[in-house]
């Protein structure tokens, strides 16, 4: 598979008469996109609005965020499975607006209990919590869902995700003649045989409605680990259903540029051969499935000749648990290992640090602990709702947050700024 990946740099939002980019400002024909949006019956009506870095802004109730992005040549269609049948995308040529994103927000129209309920995720675009996620520097088109009513939560889930892509595809489509400002290239060509064979183990979470994540269109719960082209993933294949913890999801946007993907790809031919990626499933159940799921695994890492791998997880508890188990059957087959993980240690960092370890665990990169409180400030403007989810209070409100809320804090792909440092 060969994959270019054009890149037309954002650096500003606009609501125009027409749909158009040029020299890094994107205009958008908003009544177009709010028809786009609202096509499918389960949406009653979407509010639109546009946040860029530095705005005194606050958004809130995030489910998704998507990079724009839209096939220009080679097989299937962006998001492939999901608009438009499941064929196998990862060649030819992709359009992307680079710099900007767009953010899905919606309280979910019946309520949800227990484990798998969506969380309040939380982004400022200005001020000390800023920098804590990433998407406080990217240009937002920021979409607020509203149920239809009497809509079920499965509907109205599949409704905003299908209403997401399709306007992320029409924003970035509008490239499709254009000159970019860079091409890159990604093929996992031949390269020398003495390098060290390195496999990406990609774990992601799927256990049901709000906590999905889908290949080519199907969510992943009976999935077991299978082998797949790291251009697949960049070329939307894999798409993100999950909304539950905001701190260590992987939304869609960086399964499109996964950053142990981007890595693993910028070192091929120098200090390692990519060897592939296995995807598999987190957060299974029982701790036969736990072991048959590794095991797969780490089978596959050995069949594709791995003399090391790298793991990252989605989520947590179980989750951590099933990446260990890979971690310590690969150890087991002589592979070495290399996992990134988050931490939790209690607010001053002194209970034990990680879920589940296992002794075989001797390189570990931490993504930070979420186990602290970051002081929030007031906030003149809120996007995406009025209230927190959690307390009820007035959204423009100061307040201590958790880092459980602050979205891609502690994401375990390392896109975020946390860390641990010894001294």
């Amino acid at each position: 598979m060969r994959l270019e990946l054009a890149s037309y740099h954002v650096s500003r939002l606009e609501f125009a008469d027409q749909t158009h980019y040029e020299h890094g400002v994107l205009s958008i024909n908003r009544d177009e996109l709010v028809a786009i949006l609202t096509d499918e019956f389960p949406i009653d009506s979407v509010d639109i609005a546009l946040a860029h870095p530095g705005d005194e802004t606050r958004i809130v109730h995030i489910l998704d965020t998507i990079e724009p992005r839209y096939k220009v040549a080679g097989h299937g269609r962006i998001f492939s499975g999901l608009l438009g049948p499941p064929d196998t995308v990862g060649s030819g040529r992709t359009h992307r607006l680079q710099g900007m994103a767009l953010l899905a927000t919606a309280q979910v129209p019946n309520p949800v209990t227990g484990l798998l309920q969506p969380r309040e995720a939380i982004v400022d675009m200005t001020g000390p919590a800023a920098p804590y996620s990433p998407f406080s520097e990217t240009a937002n088109v920021v979409v607020t869902f509203h149920p239809a009513p009497n809509v079920d939560n499965a509907d109205f889930d599949q409704a905003l995700r299908l209403s997401s892509l399709r306007a992320a595809e029409y924003l970035a489509q509008v490239t499709r003649d254009l000159q970019p400002d860079n091409i890159r290239t990604f093929e996992l060509i031949d390269t020398d045989p003495t390098l060290p064979r390195i496999v990406y183990l990609y774990q992601a979470q799927s256990q049901g409605i709000y906590s999905d994540t889908y290949l080519y269109g199907k969510a992943i719960q009976d999935m077991v680990p299978t082998i797949i082209h790291p251009n697949e993933v960049m070329d939307g294949a894999l798409v993100s259903g999950n909304y539950v913890y905001a701190c260590f999801k992987n939304p869609t946007f960086l399964h499109c540029n996964n950053p142990v993907i981007q890595t693993l790809y910028a070192e091929h031919g120098k200090s390692l051969n990519f060897a592939g990626v296995v995807l598999y499933r987190g957060h299974n159940y029982t701790q036969a499935e736990k072991q048959r799921a590794a095991n797969y695994a780490a089978k596959l890492a050995q069949l594709l000749r791995a003399d090391g791998v790298i793991l990252t997880g989605e989520g947590g508890g179980n989750s951590a648990i099933d990446m260990m188990l890979a971690l310590q059957e690969c150890e087991r087959l002589g592979i070495k290992t290399t996992v990134i993980t988050y931490e939790l240690g209690g607010p001053e960092g002194q209970d034990f640090p990680l879920v589940h370890g296992v002794p075989e665990a001797e390189a570990i990169v931490s993504t930070g602990s979420v186990d602290k409180t970051l002081a929030l400030p007031a906030m003149p403007a809120v996007i995406g709702g009025d209230n927190f989810l959690d307390s009820g209070h007035p959204a423009t409100e100061a307040r201590d947050l958790s880092y459980d809320y602050v979205y891609c804090i502690a994401n375990q792909l390392g896109v975020g700024r946390l860390m641990a440092q010894a001294y």
